[in-house]
């Protein structure tokens, strides 16, 4: 992607993200291995019917919300 971006002269924003890039594959085999639960993580769920729902609720802070789970 670096090289794509470079050659193209794009310019990547990105706003309150970490750089979590480096350690995605380690944490995806932590996963696999399941040395790490993603699933408690999330503290919130719902349905794909409710995905207005989810928005409103992780944009606004609401109850307590860290990470939103989607389901299909």
């Amino acid at each position: 992607m670096q090289a794509a971006v470079f050659l193209r002269d794009l310019s990547v924003h990105m706003n309150g993200f970490a750089n979590v890039q480096p350690f995605m594959w380690e944490v995806q085999r932590m996963i696999v291995e399941g040395t790490v639960d993603p699933t408690r993580f999330f503290t919130h769920h719902f349905q794909l019917n409710e995905t207005d729902k989810a928005f409103r609720v992780f944009g606004e802070k609401e109850d307590g919300v860290l990470k939103v789970m989607i389901h299909p």
